[in-house]
């Protein structure tokens, strides 16, 4: 073999691919001031998954699954048909990428607003913090003299503990 040509990556085509001399031009003139040369090259990360089944969330969801808490049908809001353990794209309302998941369950055996999970998270791209959190840290404390009630974590005084160094 002489030489070995690559014409298509997955989704992508020869056409839209770009040497490392004009990334390399690109990154010049970026330094320079001028984006526009990169910012044509670099793509979004939903762009790299297309093919994926997607699932639309709420935003008061996608702080908790930016923590790696598992997505629950009340923070969906629509999504495509999907099977139990496919891998499924997670975006926002504005359809931003929030990560990749894996299906719980079957897209038919829920509707979204119902309780359940429906999505482990396995590689989270958008970072915590960049929406508003719609979830609060407690814990349930038993009070002698009441029901058991709720307490912010931050309000419960950790015990220190010795270290093993």
């Amino acid at each position: 073999m002489v030489e070995l040509r690559r014409t298509r990556s997955g989704s992508f085509r020869e056409q839209e691919m770009h040497t490392l001399h004009d990334v390399q031009d690109a990154c010049s003139s970026a330094k320079k001031g001028n984006l526009t040369g990169l910012a044509s090259m670099i793509l979004s990360v939903d762009a790299a998954v297309p093919d994926l089944p997607t699932v639309i969330i709420r935003d008061t969801a996608i702080d908790a699954i930016c923590h790696g808490a598992t997505l629950a049908g009340v923070g969906v809001i629509k999504c495509d048909e999907f099977k139990k353990d496919q891998v499924v794209a997670v975006l926002s309302q504005k359809k931003e990428f929030v990560c990749l998941g894996k299906a719980i369950v079957t897209s038919n055996s829920f509707k979204p607003g119902d309780t359940g999970l429906v999505i482990r998270p396995t590689t989270v791209f958008m970072q915590p913090g960049t929406y508003a959190r719609g979830w609060e840290k407690t814990v349930k404390v038993k009070d002698p003299d009441k029901k058991p009630k709720k307490i912010p974590i931050k309000e419960i005084p950790l015990k220190k503990y010795p270290s093993n160094r």
